[in-house]
């Protein structure tokens, strides 16, 4: 018996011996990811504000909730990206007032006005009529061009009235619409949307789309678009991608409303890899382009465009995707003459193109 009670006592050493090494192998390798684990995604969300308008509408009050994004100017002002349909909605409506209020417990509503407006894209920046003594986390934004389908994200937003709401998704689409899509739901006009599936409603527009991993802003929650066929309802949640908002900021921090480019006579495909025989001398590499694939060529003057042409450049800005493309378009200035670089069978063009001021359809 003795000899049996000593194996098991070896074997119960044995096995506690084991189940140190294992506790302090996981309790290694556990800290070592938890002190990898970014802290931003905690510190973007906390950079939301919630945000009432406060309007008059047929002799009746009514509140209207939304979102919007904390950053800073270039001079160190704390100011708050948002959509411009959070203050379109008081169009043809009295509008007594609008606040914002910070995620910090115990903080009070802060009065605010809008300052800038970007109709196209829906953005619009709000500033504070009272400088506020806040000290807490701003945004940080990322590029939305470089997100990849299943990449995980965070809606922030007042979904519902419910304020500092969030829910998780991951990126469904990056490239989701065609370029100033009819369908009245969508509001902006932008070259793509980013389409996700972190939850949202009501509420939410103007919130911010954070990455999970490093807690960048990488686009601003506008809308939802519900798709019906046979009975099956699918919800699509859309973002306006940071790419773009990247561009626009800078002139919306001039104040006032922001107009953009576009030319409305041709309409543009999906883009192609040009193979090098078919440049000049064969000596060129595989480049990418986009196809002109219809317009109204008879409004141009020589050369014309024509369908499948490929367009390599607006001027002398490479274009390998219609995303850049229309971006380029709608960055020139309204009124001006734009230079496309065109490739047409093994023959390469230049051929002006009008730049109109872009309207939004009512």
């Amino acid at each position: 018996l003795g000899s049996l009670r000593s194996a098991q006592l070896s074997k119960i050493d044995l096995l506690e011996k084991k189940l140190a090494e294992l506790n302090g192998e996981y309790t290694e390798r556990y800290g070592r990811l938890e002190a990898s684990r970014p802290r931003n995604a905690y510190r973007s969300y906390d950079c939301s504000v919630h945000i009432d308008t406060e309007v008059l509408e047929n002799n009746n009050y009514q509140v209207y909730n939304a979102s919007g994004t904390l950053f800073h100017s270039e001079t160190g002002e704390l100011l708050i990206l948002t959509n411009f349909h959070v203050f379109q909605n008081a169009v043809g409506r009295f509008l007594l007032s609008a606040y914002a209020r910070f995620k910090t417990p115990g903080a009070y509503p802060q009065p605010i006005e809008l300052f800038a407006w970007d109709p196209v894209f829906d953005l619009a920046i709000a500033k504070f009529k009272t400088p506020p003594a806040y000290d807490g986390p701003i945004a940080t934004f990322g590029s939305s061009d470089n997100l990849r389908p299943g990449e995980a994200v965070i809606a922030v937003g007042s979904s519902g009235g419910f304020p500092f709401s969030c829910s998780a998704g991951v990126i469904q689409n990056t490239n989701g619409l065609t370029a100033f899509n009819s369908h009245p739901a969508l509001r902006v006009r932008t070259p793509s949307v980013i389409l996700h599936s972190a939850a949202f409603g009501p509420g939410n527009s103007g919130g911010p789309l954070i990455t999970a991993d490093d807690g960048k802003v990488v686009g601003i929650n506008y809308a939802v678009m519900d798709k019906g066929d046979e009975g099956i309802r699918m919800n699509f949640y859309m973002a306006i991608p940071g790419d773009d908002m990247a561009r626009v900021l800078p002139r919306l921090l001039g104040g006032g409303r922001v107009e953009h480019g576009w030319n409305g006579w041709l309409r543009f495909s999906d883009t192609c890899e040009i193979p090098s025989n078919r440049c000049p001398g064969g000596a060129r590499p595989v480049r990418e382009g986009v196809i002109i694939s219809s317009g109204a060529y008879d409004l141009f003057d020589e050369p014309r465009p024509n369908a499948g042409d490929v367009v390599l450049a607006l001027n002398g800005a490479p274009t390998p995707t219609r995303i850049l493309l229309c971006r380029e378009l709608m960055d020139a200035a309204p009124g001006s003459v734009a230079e496309l670089d065109v490739l047409r069978g093994d023959k390469f063009l230049k051929i002006k193109l009008p730049i109109v001021k872009y309207e939004i359809p009512p």
